[in-house]
Formats: structure tokens, sequence, C-alpha cells
């Protein structure tokens, strides 16, 4: 398994994909991709739509941006651990998805800590091989 955190300019993305991701797929084992934008608050909608991750041939996951930048509940980015565990909680049963917490907002992992004890359930926390594994095999 083949893991990696790439950031890529907002514009340089549909470039990015056909060069370099695409290698990808032509080699053996599932990779994982967890993707940030630059500047990180523009969206990608023209890679994503409404989907949490999108797979390349049958062996490569690129996973959207989903950053928790911070607690001050300003932007989507900066939400409160409660608003956040909400957020996850309220996914659909079988979702596939991660959760990029940062330090450059007053983010810790005792905020992690935090958001995982007010999970409902039905959430399971995972590592990212596993996570890898289970957007393949979602599809």
């Amino acid at each position: 398994m083949f893991i990696a955190h790439h950031r890529e300019w907002f514009y340089g993305w549909k470039e990015a994909i056909a060069s370099y991701f695409s290698l990808f797929t032509q080699v053996e084992g599932g990779r994982g991709f967890f993707l940030t934008n630059v500047p990180f608050p523009i969206p990608m909608p023209f890679l994503f739509g409404r989907e949490e991750y999108k797979v390349l041939g049958d062996n490569v996951v690129l996973f959207k941006p989903r950053e928790w930048r911070g607690l001050d509940g300003s932007s989507l980015q900066a939400m409160s651990v409660e608003n956040q565990a909400k957020s996850i909680n309220s996914l659909e049963k079988g979702s596939v998805t991660h959760l990029y917490l940062t330090s450059d907002g007053d983010n810790s992992i005792d905020s992690f800590y935090q958001l995982a004890k007010q999970l409902d359930n039905h959430v399971v926390i995972v590592n990212t091989d596993t996570l890898t594994d289970l957007a393949l095999q979602r599809g």
C-alpha cells in the first residue's frame, strides 16, 4: 500500500491527474492520495462534485480535501469539536471519508481525542491503508 499527501495549486489539478496520478494506475497495489488544494479554501468541484473521493483505474484513490484547521467556528474548516462531531455523525452510514486535522489554527491532538469521544457507534476510525482499501471496495 502506498499513501501520500499531495498539494497542488488550484489550477494544476487536471494536469496532475492526467500526467501524474494516472501513472499509478499501471502499478500493482493500492494507492491513496490525500489532496490539499493551494490556496486551501478553494473547492475542487470539477473533480469530486459531492463525492468524498475518486477512484482512478482500479487501484488509485484520490481523497477530496477535508481539512479541519481550527476551532473558532468561522468557517467549514474551523468547526468546534461539537459541530465537527455532528458533521461526521450525520454522514450516510457506509460513507468513506477522512479528516485532515492541522495545528495552524487552534487544533491539537486533544481536539481529535475530544472529537473521537463524541462520535456515534456507527463511526469507525481507521488508518490510511484501511481507508484506501474501503474506498477501493466501495468503488
